[in-house]
């Protein structure tokens, strides 16, 4: 199958691989909501806090740690045909994920020895967290190969089983905070047992190839931990200026209101960007930048009609969202939940248009855009919070996506004409790699 066959079938059937991804993230988002009132009744308030900082741990050293390896599957995953090339390909990836839960397990044992921790809490996190950074790779080698009911069934596997271990060893008495960490972990490994890493066949890989194919990854890969850290910052940072400058009171009403609206609309527009991205670089891997580029446009039409949809929707509810998140309908109510969800779609926005910049594999630029971005979000933090209100947050919170998303289209525009002339064909072929 030719890539333009690949983009032609992504067309067609975008919404119902979108369909799968979306559904693959209700279950998930479902039990993480059910597990804060059981966990909190079965632990208690001092356990549970403690769940939350182990928890914490192994979420933040996952995701670090597996974003370099899943961004750069995502970007050359499809350019491996043959089998010794794949080989390398899997070994590099095993070699660099046993590297980085290694590395995030000392860093996460010596925090953890700091506070005092126990030796079943520590273990506990260091299991969870290879586990889940494990997990990762494959789930994004999954979504790079174009299988999303598999990553529908393993994402199922591992939210549920997770929760169902939790549940039944609290309710047998087993009442500890590493209990769901543990927990966590089993559910990993159901998850991981779906997936499978491919089998590396033993005498096709060439002596420091893997190593190689590794040091391009990080090459790759390390920008985007960058990006993903400010992507981080731009949704949380703002709490710690909110709170120092308006109260805890003012931060709770930012928060609850501003957070359902953004993350429901990051939720429901996810899905098409999952679905796209393989098409994309599976195109742009084959050498066919006409193709890679016309996927990249569809991406971003798709992307602006839901968000339109989206944000109409939002509007029209938001006094309901309101009294959902809050109770009551306040002031800046209305104006919170559209600039949230605004927020939100104009970063989806972004994420789409960037895709030509990580083709021509300048993820550095990304890093060093949305950095630009979350300066102008504390700008205005700084310069209207105590002007207007908490209702300045939510405007900061829609500018840093807004000014990422002009960026990043200005940078993308630039590189077009290498793909129109043929020289993005030139720059991301294999031998130059």
């Amino acid at each position: 199958m030719t890539s333009r066959d690949v983009v032609r079938r992504a067309g067609s059937g975008l919404a119902g691989v979108s369909a799968i991804y979306l559904a693959s993230r209700i279950l998930p988002a479902v039990l993480s909501l059910l597990s804060i009132k059981i966990f909190y009744a079965e632990l208690g308030p001092v356990e549970f806090g403690r769940y939350v900082i182990l928890n914490s741990l192994v979420l933040m050293g996952a995701n670090v740690g597996s974003t370099w390896l899943a961004q750069s599957v995502l970007r050359y995953r499809s350019q491996y045909t043959s089998e010794p090339e794949q080989a390398v390909h899997e070994k590099a990836l095993q070699v660099g994920a046993v590297g980085s839960a290694l590395i995030g397990c000392a860093i996460a044992a010596v925090f953890l020895a700091i506070r005092g921790a126990s030796v079943l809490a520590t273990v506990a996190v260091g299991a969870a967290l290879s586990s889940l950074l494990w997990y990762s790779v494959l789930a994004v080698a999954a979504q790079a190969d174009m299988k999303p009911l598999r990553f529908l069934v393993a994402e199922s596997m591992r939210s549920g089983g997770a929760f169902a271990v939790a549940v039944g060893l609290m309710s047998a008495g087993f009442t500890n905070a590493y209990i769901p960490v543990a927990a966590l972990c089993i559910g990993n490994i159901a998850g991981i047992l779906v997936y499978r890493w491919r089998s590396v066949p033993s005498g096709v890989i060439a002596s420091g190839a893997a190593r190689t194919e590794l040091v391009r990854y990080a090459r790759y890969g390390v920008p985007m931990i960058v990006w993903m850290l400010v992507s981080v910052l731009i949704n949380t940072a703002d709490r710690f200026i909110v709170e120092g400058l308006l109260g805890e009171e003012q931060l709770g009403v930012y928060a609850a209101i501003t957070d359902l609206s953004y993350k429901t609309a990051i939720v429901i527009l996810m899905p098409l960007g999952i679905a796209f991205h393989p098409v994309v670089m599976k195109a742009w891997n084959d050498g066919d930048a006409a193709a890679a580029y016309r996927s990249v446009r569809q991406a971003i039409a798709a992307t602006f009609v839901a968000g339109s949809v989206l944000l109409v929707g939002f509007a029209a509810g938001a006094p309901a969202l309101q009294r959902f998140a809050t109770g009551a309908v306040v002031g800046d109510g209305t104006a919170m939940v559209v600039l949230g969800a605004a927020a939100a779609i104009l970063w989806q926005l972004g994420v789409v248009i960037q895709k030509p910049l990580e083709m021509h594999d300048r993820t550095r630029v990304l890093s060093a855009l949305a950095a630009v971005g979350w300066l102008a979000q504390v700008a205005v933090l700084v310069a209207f919070l105590p002007r207007v209100g908490v209702v300045a947050a939510s405007a900061g919170l829609a500018l840093a996506s807004a000014v990422y998303v002009v960026l990043v289209a200005t940078a993308s525009m630039r590189l077009a004409p290498r793909q129109a002339t043929g020289e993005g064909v030139a720059f991301h072929s294999r031998s130059d790699t």
